[in-house]
């Protein structure tokens, strides 16, 4: 029994070693080649299956064909529908109208009708459809390429700002409830912002004190509840990275850089700094080291932006 078991041990051992050779080995000996070659005949089952998966791909195609057809039907179905309730009241009053002609005159009618519906349904409904896709083309583009809405609210006086971007510009994103829509409206955002810096802000102070109108477009959003759900995936993991890096350095005011400076250096050295402890920006920027601490926080505040 012993001498059996260590003869099916050492064929399996053998079987899985060649195995593993004609598995991962680019040219695999022939003789492990030929060990295996019977796998690779196909049989009634392997038949069957290929006939079968021909055969799902063919109720695919018919399903695809089939939903487009439904799909061409119930645009066409729609476009009626709206015919039918848009001219509700019209036909309603041409029926009471009628009662009061004359038979002359309600053979005219009858003639003018006839002509009327073998041409105007389908002009109409042809005329209906392209303007319908003449839409999606636009708000696609509007969507897509945000310097087009960007020029127009910049433009725009900025008593009437807050009402059209509230009025026409979040419907048309539909207030970025899902990702898509979020993306494309911080990208509005984005643009409006870099439209107004390049045409308007001559010093890195008219950021924060002349009001851009992108900066409230974006705080008006992002106060609502669909705007904090985007505002909290998109920017919440990055702020989470910020908080925990206790060694991350983003200061770039060279005043306070210079005073953090100097107090490490008097806790280092447990004396009291040479140095004056207030000073002006340009002369905090005459110390090499308060350069160097701003650079690397510049550097830090480029890779935490191009995140994502």
């Amino acid at each position: 029994d012993a001498v059996i078991k260590i003869q099916a041990f050492f064929r399996a051992s053998r079987a899985r070693h060649e195995y593993q050779m004609l598995v991962h080995s680019d040219t695999p000996p022939l003789s492990v080649v030929r060990k295996f070659l019977h796998l690779l005949d196909m049989g009634d089952g392997d038949i069957r299956e290929e006939a079968g998966l021909l055969n799902l791909r063919e109720e695919v195609v018919r399903s695809i064909r089939f939903n487009k057809q439904l799909e061409a039907d119930l645009d066409l179905m729609d476009l009626k529908i709206g015919l039918l309730v848009r001219n509700r009241a019209t036909l309603q009053e041409v029926v009471s109208h009628c009662k009061k002609l004359t038979k002359k005159n309600k053979e005219q009618l009858s003639d003018l009708m006839d002509v009327e519906r073998s041409k105007g349904l389908k002009a109409l409904s042809r005329q209906r459809r392209e303007r319908l896709e003449a839409y999606q083309h636009l708000l696609y583009l509007l969507q897509t390429q945000p310097l087009y809405l960007a020029q127009v609210i910049f433009l725009m006086p900025q008593s009437r700002s807050t009402s059209f971007m509230e009025m026409f510009v979040f419907s048309l994103f539909n207030y970025g409830c899902d990702s898509r829509e979020a993306y494309l409206l911080l990208q509005l955002f984005t643009e409006a912002l870099r439209y107004e810096i390049r045409l308007k802000v001559e010093q890195p102070q008219d950021v924060v004190t002349g009001n851009p109108t992108a900066i409230k477009m974006l705080v008006n959003f992002y106060r609502h509840a669909q705007g904090q759900n985007a505002l909290r995936d998109s920017l919440g993991p990055a702020l989470q990275d910020v908080l925990q890096d206790r060694t991350l350095s983003i200061r770039t005011d060279p005043v306070e850089v210079y005073k953090i400076w100097i107090n490490q250096t008097e806790t280092q050295t447990g004396h009291k700094s040479a140095l004056p402890y207030e000073v002006s920006p340009e002369e905090a920027l005459a110390h090499p080291e308060v350069q160097r601490r701003i650079d690397i926080a510049i550097i830090n505040l480029k890779n935490l932006t191009d995140r994502g």
